[in-house]
């Protein structure tokens, strides 16, 4: 059973996280897409991009923080 959860979870790498909070700095909602997927979150993070950037941004680093892990279905 610990080999199976050691398979299933990994810890993100630190070079991954930096290119996550990159995504999110430049394009907002697609920061949001990789940290979460398809989620309410990125809805939200598309209409606060189209209404400033500044907004998709605090929401995008938001997500990043709450969601410290991809989502998977399921879970």
């Amino acid at each position: 059973m610990t080999t199976r959860y050691a398979m299933t979870h990994h810890e993100p790498s630190p070079v991954g996280e930096f290119l996550t909070v990159l995504l999110s700095l430049l394009l907002p909602p697609l920061g949001v897409l990789v940290r979460v997927g398809w989620h309410p979150h990125l809805l939200v993070s598309v209409v606060l991009t189209f209404l400033g950037w500044l907004p998709g941004v605090i929401h995008a680093v938001w997500v990043l923080g709450r969601f410290p892990n991809r989502l998977r279905s399921g879970r």
